[in-house]
């Protein structure tokens, strides 16, 4: 018999699966800055820092949505 912590837990691994089998969602700087509440040139500034995860590809600043939830979620910036 599952307990309702058993219950808690599988439902837990269950959406970290699904969430794992979901395609890649790429974003670009005005789609980030939308998506977390900041302001493009907030974004720009947090690259030329350091501060997030970032790609440049063919001389354009992309991002991985997977990539900033796990970077936010991690170091407790936001909770999405």
């Amino acid at each position: 018999m599952l307990t309702p912590q058993d219950k808690r837990e599988i439902k837990e691994i269950f959406e970290d699966v699904l969430k794992r089998m979901q395609p890649e969602r790429i974003m670009n700087v005005r789609e980030t800055a939308k998506e977390y509440g900041y302001t493009v040139r907030a974004i720009y500034q947090k690259c030329a820092n350091n501060q997030i995860p970032f790609h440049k590809v063919h001389g354009e600043i992309k991002f991985s949505k997977r990539e900033l939830d796990n970077y936010y979620t991690r170091d407790g910036l936001i909770n999405k």
